[in-house]
């Protein structure tokens, strides 16, 4: 299975080092900025600022080599495979004749290091929301792989079109894995109802969470501090649940 290109890890860290800039100086800011702010707390939050970024961007440039490392694409005869992930690791399996769309990105920092990622999915409801196979290439051998993977793709299907014709009778233990359309719109229920109850039980739970620490502010007995850190914390919970 082959990787891919090194480029990834280089613009993904340009990437992170801004948005780790921006996340330390907005937790901090108010610190650094305040009316009144004086140059010895000043000094002791700039500490803090640099110590904290690189904390986070340490944490970044390990997930990043790791993702390159057990991320990678094969082309086979009949399908295309992905493995992609770090924590949370998927393996992506999509025959030829099953591809709906083939997209090809590329981001500021993807141009200046000349990588492009190319997407590709089924068209499937189930996998809409992600792509199902991820490719990161040089810009020049994605365009390839385009054009490789549409006459695969055009392949696949006029041979799935002649397997068609065929007739095949089959059992009923040949049917175990034929989903019919009561499965199907059972098993969307399901996702649906499963996806709601976690969505509001992940609200209920941040809900307290923020009242808890609403009323550890009105205490007062947490200091400069440990003042600035709950409501960086309260901003993290509260983007978690905007997301």
């Amino acid at each position: 299975m082959k990787r891919f290109d090194k480029g990834y890890i280089y613009s993904s860290l340009v990437s992170d080092f801004f948005g780790c800039l921006v996340l330390v100086f907005i937790f901090l800011k108010d610190l650094i900025l305040g009316d009144e702010a004086e140059a010895t707390a000043v000094n002791a939050a700039l500490l803090i600022l640099a110590i904290a970024f690189i904390v986070i961007y340490l944490c970044f440039i390990i997930y990043r080599i790791l993702y390159y490392k057990t991320s990678g694409y094969e082309l086979t005869e009949k399908e295309i495979r992905c493995n992609r992930g770090v924590l949370f690791k998927k393996r992506s399996v999509l025959p030829y004749n099953k591809v709906h769309a083939i997209n090809k990105r590329q981001s500021l920092f993807h141009r200046i290091f000349g990588i492009a990622v190319l997407t590709v999915d089924s068209g499937s409801t189930n996998t809409s929301h992600q792509a199902e196979i991820i490719i990161i290439e040089k810009s020049k051998i994605v365009d390839a792989l385009w054009d490789e993977l549409n006459a695969l793709k055009e392949s696949g299907m006029r041979q799935a079109v002649e397997a068609s014709k065929e007739e095949v009778i089959f059992s009923d233990k040949d049917s175990l894995y034929c989903f019919t359309s009561k499965k199907k719109m059972l098993y969307t229920l399901i996702n649906i109802v499963s996806t709601s109850f976690f969505t509001a039980l992940f609200g209920v739970l941040a809900i307290i969470v923020i009242g808890i620490c609403k009323l550890m502010l009105q205490l007062d007995n947490l200091g400069t501090w440990g003042q600035y850190f709950l409501f960086a914390f309260l901003i993290t919970v509260g983007a978690m649940l905007l997301f």
